[in-house]
């Protein structure tokens, strides 16, 4: 209801909560505690006509007197001594601002002071948020205001020296960073660091039977230097030390010995096995070796019936690799082996053919010698064979 209207006197007035939730939703209703709206006169005076009573007047009285109802209903008791004898909401408000206004600034520093002081310690990152929220909430609601770039300053300076990473990414960011997103990234890297330290807490658990798992499988020897170490890492490093010159002489002794590999009696399959072994142990030694050299290796303890296999691996225009020479060399002794089945019967054939003919010039000699009668019908059927 707007206020410059006037009001017939027979008309029936509202209720004192119809007034307030109307006329509290209505901005121009300030203008009642800070003294724009004054009041009306009382009595309406007129040359012609006796005075009467002015609605207006009643009307901004019913409004003045439900909104000081309204302000004393939140006034605390310490206050109301300086406020009951007063007459208008202008008046009680006013007196609200005289008390409160050295308070409030005393207030919004000590706020302020917290803020600066404020650390997370145990807190979880929801909480120590909802503290820094809470002192803002109560600065501005103070009167006073702060800064986001001092909030957010606020804010990492409370953090742990977990968070050093992250407290840097923040403040090296070329571009300023929104509260809301602080917030967000806040509780994301709470996360990881809570995954973290599970992990690095799972890992201590199984330290011990870890090292004991080590110890056991060290040789007498060593042990003694690795005893009085508390965690796997020395342990390791430790044996690694010591084992550093032992692992450069096997490495040496493995080489001499794939160097010195024949092929003799073997089969394909276990000459390669036996290649195999010595190059898998120089790998557990951390040391290695070329794949060329393996195949340098390979072909040069190779036996003669190879020769022509070897000529045509080095003459390749292109490397070949390890799988490929393996499978090359199992179809390269097939090969050899069928060539020289074949060979091996054909001298057997020849043997038994030159062993048939030479038994039968002996019998016909001994035949001859018998019956020197025949001699002549001898040699000539021995001619014709």
């Amino acid at each position: 209801m707007d206020t410059s209207q006037t009001l017939s006197t027979n008309a029936p007035a509202p209720l004192a909560s119809q007034i307030i939730s109307t006329e509290i939703q209505i901005p121009s209703s300030l203008k009642y505690q800070d003294g724009t709206v004054s009041c009306p006169p009382k009595l309406l005076l007129s040359s012609t006509a006796p005075p009467a009573l002015n609605p207006l007047h009643t009307h901004w009285l019913l409004i003045d007197q439900n909104l000081s109802i309204a302000l004393l209903s939140t006034i605390s008791a310490s206050l109301l001594p300086y406020i009951v004898y007063l007459d208008t909401c202008h008046q009680i408000w006013s007196t609200l601002e005289c008390r409160l206004f050295s308070t409030n600034r005393s207030r919004v520093i000590q706020l302020k002071n917290e803020l600066h002081s404020l650390t997370m310690c145990n807190q979880s990152m929801t909480d120590y948020l909802s503290t820094v929220k809470r002192l803002m909430d109560n600065i501005g609601a103070a009167g006073g205001t702060v800064d986001p770039g001092e909030i957010i300053l606020y804010i990492l300076n409370g953090l742990p020296t977990n968070y050093k990473a992250f407290k840097t990414s923040i403040r090296t960011k070329l571009t300023p960073i929104s509260l809301d997103d602080l917030y967000s990234l806040l509780c994301s890297e709470e996360v990881n660091l809570a995954n973290d330290v599970v992990k690095e807490l799972s890992l201590s658990d199984s330290t011990l039977p870890l090292i004991l798992t080590i110890c056991s499988t060290i040789t007498p020897s060593i042990l003694p230097y690795v005893l009085h170490h508390d965690s796997t890492a020395a342990i390791w490093n430790t044996i690694e030390r010591r084992l550093q010159a032992s692992n450069r002489s096997r490495v040496i002794q493995l080489k001499n010995e794939l160097h010195n590999i024949s092929m003799k009696q073997l089969t394909m399959t276990e000459y390669l096995t036996e290649i195999k072994t010595p190059v898998d142990k120089i790998a557990t030694t951390r040391a290695t070796i070329d794949q060329e050299d393996i195949i340098l290796y390979t072909m040069n303890d190779l036996p003669p019936s190879y020769q022509a296999f070897k000529m045509a691996i080095r003459t390749m225009l292109h490397p070949i690799s390890l799988d490929d020479m393996y499978s090359l060399l199992l179809s390269e002794e097939i090969n050899i082996q069928t060539e020289a089945s074949r060979h091996h019967i054909s001298i057997h054939k020849y043997h038994s053919l030159l062993y048939t003919r030479q038994r039968k010039k002996r019998l016909t000699r001994i035949y001859a010698m018998k019956f020197p009668c025949t001699q002549s019908l001898v040699t000539t059927m021995s001619n014709l064979q």
